[in-house]
């Protein structure tokens, strides 16, 4: 898996909604996707459970 797919993964699930409620709150200039931590823990298990270790280092690395 690529940092690429895994940014993929993430942005399936974003809420724009929910997303602008959070630039609104951190004033700060990055993306927000508006995922939930429990999305977000999903997408990260998924990833631990299909990736060995290096590959999971490798992702983590390019993140």
């Amino acid at each position: 898996m690529t940092p690429e797919e895994a940014l993929a993964d993430l942005a399936a699930g974003a809420d724009p909604e929910r997303a602008a409620s959070m630039r609104r709150y951190h004033k700060a200039e990055r993306t927000y996707l508006g995922l939930s931590n429990p999305q977000i823990d999903d997408c990260a298990k998924a990833w631990r459970n299909a990736l060995d270790v290096p590959a999971r280092v490798t992702l983590a690395e390019g993140l």
